[in-house]
């Protein structure tokens, strides 16, 4: 015996509705109400919870014609304030580098950076947030990515050119006809060459105080990375003539590490002046020779160090 079965599929038209938008004149002032009119169901009807899911992000608005009166039934006063744009996660601030169209007016420009798929590549944008984190620009508040103080100091002192997208499209239109041996190479490092002393100009003379001065000589205190442990410290931009070094504090120069008080005592082992300091037991005196000579001595009664009870660290 042979068996068939057929189906039937048959397919539903979409849903078609049409977006109102009521004007209501009530007194002195205006009031407009934005929704839609469902003209046909089409397959809605047979999903429900997604008819009442859309209606919820647009309301439905009743059948009305010009010149309708309408009542008001109650009215309320809500305060609010206005609330700033989100800050950018290093997920969607990737996604804005890689739309970055968007943020732009000019239409020429927005086409370009449409096709160069925006700054960066899918490769280096993590690594241009990570970068801008490592040299201080950007630091991150539970998920968020804030600007921090030299960041902003930096971005105001760049000229607007080098810092508009549509800077970016015009240089990638350049490229794009030298890939293309409509431009040569040559005449676009020139005007390079040519345009970018006019720009920093500005910036050159300038003179205003650094962010975080030294606090030797007042030279810009710079941020760097231990080349022994891959820690961050400051230091002076006067190197080597002042090496003045301070400590990094989540971004900012640290406060520095007090410099040890020479006492008028000396060490018996190696002659050098020996330091008054701290520990987990008190006080003692230790030599201002460390490592070299590791001598400790304790306090005497007499606030002297104690040499006859000499002790190695």
């Amino acid at each position: 015996m042979l068996i068939t079965t057929s189906f039937c599929l048959q397919f539903h038209p979409p849903m078609r509705h049409e977006s109102q938008k009521i004007v209501v004149a009530l007194g002195d002032t205006r009031w407009e109400a934005t929704g839609r009119r469902l003209l046909e169901a089409g397959w809605t009807a047979f999903a429900r919870e997604q008819e009442d899911e859309d209606a919820q992000e647009q309301p439905l608005l009743p059948l009305v014609e010009q010149g309708d009166s309408v009542r008001c039934d109650t009215a309320e006063s809500v305060r609010k304030k206005t609330a700033p744009p989100s800050r950018f996660t290093e997920g969607s601030l990737i996604e804005a580098m890689a739309n970055v169209h968007r943020h732009v007016r000019d239409e020429r420009a927005k086409a370009t950076l449409r096709d160069s798929k925006g700054i960066g590549t899918e490769a280096t944008r993590a690594n241009i947030i990570e970068t801008l984190k490592e040299r201080g620009y950007l630091a991150v508040e539970k998920k968020s990515l804030v600007s921090t103080p030299l960041g902003r100091e930096v971005i105001d002192l760049t000229p607007p050119a080098l810092k508009d997208p549509v800077t970016t499209a015009a240089w990638e239109e350049r490229l794009e006809s030298i890939a293309q041996g409509k431009e040569s190479l040559e005449s676009f490092l020139e005007e390079q060459k040519r345009i970018l002393p006019e720009l920093l100009a500005p910036i050159l003379e300038r003179k205003q105080k650094p962010l975080y001065p030294c606090p030797d000589c007042g030279a810009a205190l710079l941020r760097r990375k231990s080349k022994k442990d891959g820690s961050w410290f400051w230091g002076c931009s006067a190197y080597p003539a002042c090496k003045r070094l301070l400590p990094d504090d989540k971004g900012k120069p640290g406060t520095p590490k007090a410099r040890p008080v020479l006492s008028e005592h000396v060490c018996p082992v190696c002659g050098k002046a020996l330091i008054l300091r701290t520990g987990a037991k008190g006080e003692f005196f230790g030599c201002s020779g460390y490592p070299a000579c590791k001598q400790i001595y304790p306090v005497g009664a007499n606030g002297a160090p104690d040499t006859r009870k000499r002790n190695r660290k």
